[in-house]
């Protein structure tokens, strides 16, 4: 594996822990600060454009896809998180 693509699966990792943690703490009540992920996202979007060919592109988009769908269960799970606190039900 290059540098390029080791850098690259190394920040899609981040990004995914990133996230798989903010869900962690919004499902044990507390909020989360995700201000700099789109700086993150940003960065790795600009790497994959410049990437040489040889990256695994397939392997990217699958891991940007489940990405994506963290990043889709993490705003439902804040949105429940909201309501809950307007709602006064939250633990």
């Amino acid at each position: 594996m290059s540098d390029t693509a080791q850098d690259l699966q190394l920040r899609l990792d981040a990004i995914r822990r990133r996230i798989d943690g903010a869900r962690q703490t919004v499902a044990a009540g507390d909020s989360v600060d995700l201000g700099d992920l789109t700086g993150e996202v940003q960065t790795v979007c600009e790497m994959l454009r410049a990437a040489p060919l040889q990256i695994d592109r397939e392997r990217a988009a699958r891991d940007i896809e489940e990405i994506l769908v963290g990043l889709n269960a993490l705003e439902a799970e804040l949105r429940a998180h909201h309501q809950r606190l307007i709602e006064g039900t939250e633990d």
